[in-house]
């Protein structure tokens, strides 16, 4: 008699795994959709599931409440894309000439830097450019303006 036929726990949990495979393998892709904040969280249950599920211990409970804050974090992410105002550029800010290149750049780059001429657009027209690249939609755009920290920082002393 295997271990498998002598606990039951374990045997349900046997059946159980063959019955989740599908639902683990659309997994990973519905987690790339849901908020950058929550995709670590939601991979690293999704780790533990599929341990347990190798081990042949339950773990449906998991695999349910994982999948509803999933569900949740990918509604949350597609409501705020709907939010999403209509993105337009001012055509007449010197940065609009660049935005290709920059677009390009920031798709190729985890970290850009964009120097120009005060008053060319950066803190009005970057936002827009990485919103309309989809960028903030699941998460923040981290934005500085160094000069304007460093000014505060100067009064604050």
């Amino acid at each position: 008699m295997s271990r498998a036929d002598s606990n039951p726990t374990a045997a349900d949990a046997g059946a159980a795994s063959e019955g989740s495979n599908a639902a683990l393998s659309e997994l990973p892709a519905l987690i790339s959709k849901a908020m950058v904040g929550d995709q670590f969280r939601l991979s690293q249950r999704l780790r533990s599931i599929r341990e347990a599920q190798k081990n042949r211990k339950p773990f449906d409970r998991n695999l349910q409440r994982l999948r509803g804050e999933l569900d949740k974090s990918v509604a949350r992410r597609a409501a705020r894309l709907k939010l999403c105002p209509k993105i337009t550029f001012d055509k007449s800010l010197p940065i609009h000439e660049e935005l290709e290149t920059i677009q390009k750049t920031i798709e190729e780059n985890q970290v850009v830097i964009v120097c120009g001429e005060t008053g060319s657009g950066k803190s009005t027209q970057l936002p827009k450019l990485l919103l309309s690249m989809g960028r903030g939609i699941g998460g923040v755009i981290g934005h500085t303006q160094p000069r304007r920290i460093a000014a505060r920082s100067v009064c604050a002393r």
